[in-house]
């Protein structure tokens, strides 16, 4: 009944949402509003409660050197949260699409695609509020409350347009604590 088939449709989603944030940087200032230092934000593939787990962890971070915190905050982590089928767009199924290839005869096949929304969530860890900012206002200027991308899906599909949809920006902001404890601020986005 089932033909195996692999297309890397999945892979080549998340791949794409997660490129889009790659090239997001940090500017720190002095009291003269100078250019200090400007600190590529690093992004992986992963919750942030493992990387908040990560910091808990670290042998490192225990001790006194609390600046060595400030060298690996701010930092990213983004992961696909679900997969739900978008019976809204959904085609009749039994029809299919034909392509002609470049030899003589040959056609590709393919049946309609099957419509799919992924959910993602983009966290955000940083030590100050004016880091988390910096990063959240890079981030929703593109957003318009969508930004849409261009992905290469099969040989059929090329170059489908993909609208990456903000659904919500929530920060978590850890107020209590002594005043020994580094602070973590967190802002949480989700996509669709």
């Amino acid at each position: 009944m089932f033909e195996t088939f692999y297309n890397e449709s999945l892979r080549k989603t998340v791949v794409a949402f997660g490129s889009l944030f790659n090239e997001i940087f940090v500017i720190r200032r002095d009291r003269d509003n100078n250019t200090v230092k400007k600190i590529l934000v690093p992004i992986t593939y992963s919750p942030k409660e493992k990387f908040l787990r990560m910091l808990q962890e670290y042998p490192l971070l225990k001790g006194k050197d609390t600046d060595l915190l400030g060298q690996i905050l701010p930092r990213m982590g983004f992961n696909m949260t679900s997969i739900s089928y978008d019976s809204t767009r959904k085609r009749n199924t039994i029809s299919k699409r034909y392509e002609k290839t470049d030899t003589e005869g040959v056609y590709l096949r393919q049946f309609a695609e099957v419509p799919y929304n992924i959910d993602f969530e983009l966290s955000l860890v940083s030590r100050t509020m004016d880091d988390a900012l910096q990063i959240v206002e890079q981030i929703l200027a593109y957003f318009t409350p969508d930004f849409t991308i261009s992905l290469n899906f099969t040989e059929i599909n090329k170059k489908v347009d993909v609208p990456i949809t903000i659904t919500s920006v929530s920060p978590e902001i850890e107020y209590e604590g002594d005043t020994v404890t580094q602070r973590q601020v967190i802002f949480n986005i989700s996509f669709t």
